[in-house]
């Protein structure tokens, strides 16, 4: 981890230990974020996010958080048709990794992080050493700590290899909430530093207007997915089992592939969208189960 990640985990796990995760998190939101989160009285959809995060412990949303662990709950779901085709792993060291044996493209991906990717377009521009000292960098990396996202500690760092799809990838997340698809991010045209434009849609297609960082493209750019109901419907099967998730799927010339499940998408606290947008979706998310939950607890 960079020194001053490991400086900022270890600020905000002491404000855990000596106040609570609450208070914690709280910090982390203001700090970085710049938005002001209260998690004694969750009401907006990041709120009641990181509310999940913090009282909440689930083996199972660990497993699908590991995003090779996760295959096997996709397939235990019978969508095992959906899943991308791997190459190798999972490994827990580069060494593992017989680069000669892979094909002329292909992804790598890290099983216990956010932005841990390498993608191999073609052999020939390909650094294999530099793609080693990367790999060892992950392997050695606790995510999750320095973004109060804890599930992420308890997962395995391992990297697995995963055939590469298309250029130009458009990525579908569908947030779920009650076990139920609510509304889709749509990334696409990533830059160089693999930022998106990013369009919101409800369930019909009609555009949100949630975005306040000026990255989305005009709607109409974004045409609806011939095969949007099959995606809403492989969302619906993979959410029954989370008051919250975000269900992420790519759409290749007709074929739906699984790409992750995410439980605290932009750390929780989801700066890109306005502030009235969270607060109508935290009206929508019902936790009180949750909240009933982490008050027995405590007594």
């Amino acid at each position: 981890m960079e020194p001053k990640k490991a400086i900022y985990a270890a600020l905000l796990n002491f404000i855990a230990k000596c106040f609570g995760k609450d208070k914690a998190k709280e910090f982390d939101a203001k700090f970085r974020f710049k938005r002001k989160l209260n998690l004694r009285r969750p009401e907006t959809l990041s709120e009641k996010i990181c509310y999940l995060e913090n009282h909440c412990e689930n083996d199972l949303i660990v497993q699908c958080t590991d995003k090779w662990s996760a295959r096997e709950y996709v397939k235990n779901k019978g969508l095992s048709d959906i899943l991308v085709p791997t190459l190798g792993g999972p490994f827990e060291d580069a060494k593992e990794i017989d680069f000669s044996a892979l094909p002329e493209s292909f992804v790598i991906k890290a099983t216990h992080g956010c932005k841990m990717n390498l993608i191999c377009k073609s052999k020939t521009s390909f650094n294999e050493a530099k793609a080693k000292k990367t790999i060892s960098k992950w392997l050695k990396t606790k995510y999750g700590g320095y973004s109060c996202e804890w599930h992420y500690e308890k997962i395995k760092p391992r990297i697995y290899i995963e055939e590469y799809l298309s250029d130009n990838i458009v990525d579908y997340k569908i947030m779920c909430l009650n076990g139920k698809p609510s509304f889709t991010l749509v990334c696409s045209d990533r830059d160089k530093n693999g930022h998106p434009h990013r369009n919101s849609f409800d369930l019909n297609w009609m555009p949100i207007n949630n975005i306040v960082d000026g990255t989305d493209y005009d709607s109409d750019s974004i045409p609806k997915p011939d095969n949007y109901e099959r995606m809403l419907d492989i969302a619906r099967e993979l959410s029954k089992d989370f008051l919250f998730v975000r269900v992420d799927l790519y759409n290749i010339n007709g074929k739906v592939y699984f790409g992750e499940l995410t439980f605290t998408p932009a750390n929780g606290v989801l700066p890109s969208f306005s502030e009235d947008f969270l607060k109508t979706m935290g009206d929508q998310l019902d936790i009180s189960s949750a909240i009933n939950d982490t008050q027995k607890r405590k007594k």
